[in-house]
């Protein structure tokens, strides 16, 4: 396990460290407008923010398993207009699952549906500052 899965899962209020991991990767990133949703109703999303003004709207599971259709499916509903939105990203620390993928391949929303674990998490991460000194590595 790399060292930054390691402090993700390692922390208390490990899925709020998530969001505001990611928090901190839209900064660097270079999105404006980047805001987290507080606790409560969400209305399908943890974390949003605009790149070339785009509406991306993050939904962050920092779970001992697979993201699953179960843990997805109830924010997709919100979006299923596709209004307010331009791009939907899962970010999970322990990847997605079959069912899940499946509906992803359907290609049920109007909009493209990102995927950001693993590797390519992991990735993102390390090429982050903001990140980085939020983990303490």
């Amino acid at each position: 396990m790399s060292q930054v899965f390691e402090k993700l899962s390692s922390k208390d209020g490990k899925g709020r460290l998530l969001e505001e991991v990611v928090e901190a990767l839209f900064s660097d990133l270079n999105f404006s407008n980047i805001r987290r949703q507080k606790s409560g109703s969400q209305y399908g999303f943890d974390v949003v923010g605009y790149k070339n003004n785009q509406c991306w709207k993050a939904e962050c599971k920092n779970l001992k398993k697979e993201a699953s259709l179960n843990d997805i499916a109830p924010k997709l509903i919100w979006h299923i207009e596709g209004e307010n939105i331009d791009r939907f990203l899962i970010v999970s620390v322990n990847g997605i699952s079959n069912d899940l993928i499946y509906l992803l391949e359907q290609k049920v929303f109007s909009f493209p549906i990102e995927i950001w674990s693993g590797e390519y998490l992991n990735e993102l991460i390390h090429e982050s500052p903001s990140a980085l000194k939020l983990l303490q590595i």
